[in-house]
């Protein structure tokens, strides 16, 4: 290569304007201030250079690699604990879902039998009530009025008796309550020295069901009932009922006391001020009110049958949906 100015060879580098020139450009005014070099010296300047650019690129790419294989490394043991953990949940949301469905049908478990034993208690009180109506429908007429005749036999005054017995103390009830849970009627003061000293998870003395909380509701339609047996237990000659303390027959009911009285009862300072009504009047009254319980009896039966076919409903249909998704 030869310069094109001077026709000499080319063997100088002007390090300043960065292009080849002669030994005579080396000496003309615009390149006599600037640093040359030889070009084989340069040459191999740059030659170092490259092979050093060259060794820094290598280990960079070594180092990327190692940086490669340590990231794909890691990424793969992220996956597994990924999919470990996964499996973990999955067998956790699998165990609640199990549990879900053994309470759900434990739940409808105590559900139906919680029903069966309120249809059990039901019917065992409307049988009694219907078969106290029935007789009370029978004895109409003479003197005694409806209820007494109703009640004349000894074995109906004892099928009474039995029912208007406390299970605790053998005794007419006194001041009854129901237990809200199970139906089942006792004294206040035997189901309270029963429960003494229990705030939760108290137990039916009778059918041993136990509760959480104590839930009691007085029973004023079974004291009045209990008042008119005692009135039938105490009968005198000829089958008339009579005062135990007056020796008089006993014709009168007071309201207020909801007790049988003679006459003289009701002149005493106990039932003066008190309203009273002849024992027929009261007889019809207490057919009335049994009327009327039955038909309350009815509409809670058909209530709890209705609920017992919408939770069915709705167990059949979380079946049906477990079905789909399994």
């Amino acid at each position: 290569m030869v310069c094109e100015q001077h026709g000499e060879a080319l063997k100088l580098f002007c390090e300043t304007d960065q292009v080849l020139m002669c030994l005579i450009c080396r000496e003309s005014r615009g390149h006599r201030a600037h640093p040359a070099a030889p070009i084989l010296a340069l040459l191999r300047s740059l030659l170092q250079q490259i092979q050093t650019q060259l060794q820094l690129l290598r280990g960079e790419r070594k180092r990327l690699e190692t940086l490669r294989g340590s990231e794909s490394q890691k990424h793969q043991e992220y996956q597994q604990k990924a999919a470990a953990e996964r499996q973990k949940i999955v067998a956790v949301f699998e165990r609640l879902r199990r549990f879900l469905e053994e309470q759900e049908r434990f739940v409808l478990a105590e559900v139906e039998r919680g029903i069966e034993k309120r249809h059990e208690e039901h019917a065992e009180q409307k049988k009694f009530q219907e078969t106290l109506l029935c007789d009370l429908e029978k004895g109409k007429g003479g003197p005694q009025g409806s209820y007494t005749r109703a009640m004349a036999t000894e074995s109906s005054v004892q099928s009474l008796q039995d029912e208007v017995t406390c299970s605790v103390c053998l005794e007419f009830f006194r001041d009854p309550v129901m237990i809200m849970g199970c139906g089942h009627n006792f004294c206040q003061a035997c189901i309270a020295q029963c429960w003494e000293g229990a705030e939760t998870d108290v137990t039916c003395p009778q059918c041993r069901q136990t509760f959480a909380q104590r839930l009691l509701g007085p029973n004023r339609q079974l004291a009045n009932v209990v008042e008119l047996v005692k009135g039938l237990s105490m009968r005198g000659a000829g089958g008339k009922t009579v005062c135990e303390q007056h020796r008089e027959a006993l014709n009168l009911f007071c309201e207020t006391d909801q007790v049988l009285m003679c006459v003289i009862c009701w002149e005493s300072r106990a039932h003066q001020a008190h309203p009273a009504a002849p024992i027929q009047e009261a007889a019809q009254q207490c057919k009335e009110q049994i009327q009327t319980q039955l038909q309350l009896l009815r509409r809670e039966r058909e209530g709890l049958e209705a609920l017992r076919g919408s939770e069915s409903q709705k167990h059949q249909e979380y079946q049906d949906y477990v079905t789909r998704k399994q």
